[in-house]
């Protein structure tokens, strides 16, 4: 949603190493929707509905390639890294793991931050730090779906299915807060998809751990 600033630069990157992109917008009222086009995007709307994985899937009910990629707007991965993914898509692995960098200008001693110097990544230049999240973000398109109303994941449903999942180490640029910390909106935002969470799984820790 509204990701004109950013989205030209992540679908630079990815275009000439898929066979398809689909952007499923959540509402824009930019031009995001023209970009995504001019990229010869599939571009389809869904109503937000407060929560990341009726969208998340309803993308990947979309897609018609044996292998699916995911990225937001706001996340690019490097083109030699990008050529790496590829080759791992002829392994015997229903999926792989990503390392997302969520970067900060802002120097961090928060406990897992790593920091940026002497980085081998272009474009890590002019962050401090990062915080490295390992995620599922490359997966055969077996029905496998995403799960939890915020912070979703797949990775539950792969395993459910006897998948199997590997670690590629590969990084996700990932520019959401470099330049600004949360703000009241936002926190709100996601404590509310978080308090959601809660009430439909009360015995699972992770929204808790979240909130």
């Amino acid at each position: 949603k509204n990701e004109s600033a950013v989205l030209e630069r992540c679908l630079t990157t990815i275009k000439s190493f898929v066979d398809e992109i689909i952007v499923a917008d959540t509402g824009s009222t930019d031009n995001t929707k023209e970009i995504a086009a001019k990229f010869g995007a599939s571009v389809f709307d869904f109503e937000w509905c407060d929560d990341f994985s009726a969208a998340r899937n309803f993308s990947l009910s979309k897609a018609n390639g044996e292998w699916i990629l995911i990225l937001d707007a706001d996340e690019t991965i490097d083109k030699p890294d990008l050529l790496n993914l590829k080759n791992l898509t002829n392994s015997k692995a229903d999926a792989w793991t990503l390392v997302q960098r969520n970067y900060r200008k802002v120097e961090s001693d928060d406990l897992g931050m790593v920091s940026c110097r002497n980085d081998s990544y272009e474009k890590s230049a002019g962050f401090s730090c990062y915080f490295p999240s390992v995620l599922v973000r490359l997966f055969r398109n077996k029905g496998y779906k995403f799960n939890h109303v915020v912070h979703e994941l797949v990775e539950e449903s792969i395993e459910a299915s006897g998948g199997r999942i590997e670690n590629s180490g590969i990084p996700i640029h990932h520019y959401n807060e470099s330049n600004s910390s949360l703000n009241e909106t936002k926190i709100s935002f996601y404590s509310k998809l978080g308090e959601k969470q809660i009430q439909l799984t009360p015995t699972d820790p992770k929204p808790y751990y979240e909130l």
